[in-house]
């Protein structure tokens, strides 16, 4: 399928270019993919438990491990595709022995957080670290009587007095691509129609430790939804790179976004 940018042009695409999503992964639409976690690349069925989830980026990294409590694979979720379902009760998987980045990084999630957290705390989607106390978080839940109002925020760091950056509260029930990027100090995030928040951060500006899918690194304050890819690039993606992974993303799920 390709879809026309004839009469308009967002982030540095030409009039008149066009792009074939349909012929594009998260592994050729920017360079530097150094991890790539994608639901439709497992082979379980419908209900089965997810112990390992394999990356796919070129070289392929680490595989991520389930902890006591494993993930949920569920099909035809999402535009006929299927993904990973997290729960609060402790389902987190890790990526054990690998570190992220520490400079520059582009972090592309696709996910749906079904449950509004009711009480003064945070769920986390993905985290780095190695505690709690000094891990990183790109994207956090908060609930209702958490920060003013029920929200799915960015954040690096809780030393840099969360909530960091917000998204609307729309984010719950119902599935979002969100991208994150950092160079630096400097912050950046975006949602479906690449409207873009940002934050200088002062604290944590290194990541460091374990990535972690489905809860904060300790492991603590699990996240409840669901999954469907996960991308990181060890490099700030331009924009034209922004667009075609978000235009891609959008193609795939069936959502509604603004390449």
């Amino acid at each position: 399928m390709k879809i026309s940018l004839r009469s308009v042009s967002f982030l540095g695409v030409p009039r008149g270019a066009s792009v074939d999503y349909s012929a594009l992964t998260l592994n050729t639409a920017a360079t530097g993919l150094m991890a790539w976690y994608d639901a439709s690349q497992l082979v379980l069925n419908d209900g089965d438990l997810v112990a390992t989830w394999t990356d796919k980026s070129t070289p392929a990294g680490a595989t991520v491990t389930s902890s006591t409590t494993k993930p949920t694979y569920k099909t035809n979720i999402v535009n006929g595709k299927p993904i990973v379902r997290f729960t609060a009760s402790v389902t987190s998987m890790a990526r054990n022995g690998a570190v992220f980045p520490t400079g520059d990084t582009t972090v592309v999630i696709v996910l749906n957080a079904t449950t509004d957290v009711t009480n003064p705390t945070v769920t986390y989607p993905i985290g780095w670290g190695s505690s709690g106390a000094g891990s990183s978080a790109w994207f956090y839940v908060a609930g209702v009587t958490a920060f003013g109002g029920s929200s799915l925020w960015g954040a690096n760091n809780s030393a840099d007095s969360g909530p960091n950056w917000g998204f609307a509260a729309t984010c719950y029930n119902a599935f979002h691509v969100l991208v994150c990027t950092k160079t630096g100090t400097s912050w950046k995030w975006y949602r479906d129609n690449v409207t873009a928040f940002s934050k200088t951060m002062t604290t944590n500006t290194t990541n460091t430790g374990s990535m972690f899918i489905g809860c904060r690194p300790g492991p603590t304050e699990f996240f409840t939804g669901d999954i469907a890819e996960i991308g990181v690039y060890n490099r700030v993606v331009s924009s034209t790179e922004l667009s075609n992974i978000i235009g891609l993303l959008g193609y795939k799920y069936g959502l509604t976004v603004t390449p």
